[in-house]
């Protein structure tokens, strides 16, 4: 089989492209970052009901609500303990 060492390529070494294009397959595979794909399916998606500043203006309007829900979210779970606590005392009663 040495003889056949001569056929075989050397793996390049990986563009830092590619290794940027790496590290967030990375990051979604742990569930650390959204799917490229799924990006791109919105982008497509908004081009087709509205146009390019219909894409960037709801992205803009995402992270408005995602800010949001970062003040929000602590309150709904101390209101839905609550409300989960008074339940349980209604149906003990």
């Amino acid at each position: 089989m040495g003889v056949f060492r001569f056929f075989k390529k050397n793996k390049a070494e990986p563009t830092d492209e590619q290794k940027k294009w790496n590290k967030m397959w990375d990051l979604w595979a742990e569930g650390r970052a959204d799917s490229p794909y799924a990006e791109l399916m919105t982008y497509q998606s908004e081009i087709n009901n509205g146009g390019h500043d219909q894409y960037f203006s709801m992205l803009r309007i995402r992270a408005i609500c995602k800010e949001k829900w970062q003040f929000w979210k602590p309150l709904c779970l101390q209101s839905y303990e609550k409300i989960c606590k008074m339940h349980i005392m209604h149906i003990g009663n």
